[in-house]
């Protein structure tokens, strides 16, 4: 119903103790906006709907959590070629802090950033297996629990070019972005791949 989709809107914008109500009731003369007098406007059947919103409370992030499926996996970087910094263990790490007004859009779009994060920290093909939302009306507050697959850690490898090119190997190594031995980093392949297209 109506009623339905603007408690939703409520909820989504962090208000989960809004509420919206509605009234219906026939339009006088002219408040429609076609200009014509009452017992036209009878005829039509035309009717004024008010929707008023009680947003209540504005709830913020609380806890939140990124967890992974095996955690074994997460293994520390022994190379001793570059430091890695371990992925993102709250949605903090990803920009969404407790105390932020727990807004729908920004909640997913932390969650989803919680997988390029993990790309960007040495595990390629982390994804986001589930998430949970926990509204605590006592405090107020949305908290969180992600949990990701991350795969297993990668290392970036060396350069392999396949093909004939007028591109000779040392300017492509040129423009490389790591070592080989480093951990994997997507922000490293991205900002090779737009060298080449320059």
């Amino acid at each position: 119903t109506d009623m339905d989709l603007a408690n939703d809107v409520l909820h989504a914008f962090g208000y989960y103790d809004g509420e919206a109500h509605g009234k219906i009731r026939r339009a006088r003369s002219g408040e429609d906006n076609t200009g014509e007098d009452e017992r036209e406007t009878r005829k039509k059947n035309a009717y004024i709907v008010t929707i008023t919103f009680t947003p209540g409370a504005l709830y913020t992030i609380g806890k939140t959590r990124v967890a992974v499926t095996e955690p074994f996996r997460l293994i520390p970087d022994e190379t001793g070629k570059k430091k890695r910094h371990t992925p993102a263990s709250t949605l903090a790490d990803v920009g969404l802090k407790e105390g932020d007004p727990a807004v729908a859009g920004k909640v997913l779009d932390a969650v989803s950033d919680v997988r390029e994060n993990f790309r960007n920290h040495g595990y390629p093909y982390a994804k986001v297996v589930s998430s949970k939302y926990t509204v605590d009306r006592s405090t107020k507050t949305l908290d969180a629990d992600v949990m990701v697959d991350s795969g297993s850690l990668t290392y970036m490898g060396e350069l392999e070019i396949k093909g004939e090119s007028s591109v000779t190997r040392n300017y492509l190594e040129a423009l490389l972005t790591w070592k080989p031995g480093w951990v994997w980093n997507q922000n490293h392949v991205d900002r090779f791949r737009d060298s080449l297209r320059q």
